[in-house]
């Protein structure tokens, strides 16, 4: 496997990274964090749901449903985690303590929780790409059947 996940640096990387690290689901949030075009998006998801790697859950979200490249993006940014400085705590109220974490701060209070607490193991719907416990046969969100 090489040092950095499938598709990284293109549309398609960063609609994945949207999606797997920073929990963006819609159009919409997908665009504002990736600053593409509309036209750039749509080929961006258009490939990928074409290529099986992401799919629709309703007509307004999209989910990675390929299990592989989220463990990729996952592996990826929890490497670079350490290398990247979390801001310091604020001393006062200020303007600047009161925006809103950035994702890089997501991401590290993800990496570090995950070090604390593993989750169980899980199996990604076919259907709707939805997270499901492995003792399950069907799917908690659409109902079908979660067997290969």
């Amino acid at each position: 496997m090489s040092a950095t996940p499938r598709f990284h640096g293109t549309w398609k990387g960063q609609v994945l990274e949207a999606i797997i690290v920073e929990g963006m689901e819609t159009w919409q949030e997908i665009q504002e964090y990736t600053k593409l075009s509309n036209s750039a998006i749509k080929q961006a998801l258009s490939e990928l749901l074409n290529t099986g790697l992401i799919g629709r859950v309703g007509q307004a979200k999209y989910r990675v449903t390929d299990s592989e490249i989220i463990e990729e993006y996952q592996n990826y940014y929890q490497k670079l985690a350490p290398q990247l400085e979390k801001p310091p705590p604020p001393d006062d109220q200020s303007a600047h303590s009161l925006k809103k974490s950035s994702g890089l701060s997501r991401l590290l209070d993800f990496s570090t929780k995950e070090k604390e607490e593993s989750p169980p193991p899980s199996v990604y719907c076919k259907t709707c790409g939805e997270s499901n416990p492995i003792s399950r046969n069907y799917c908690g969100e659409c109902g079908e059947s979660l067997s290969d």
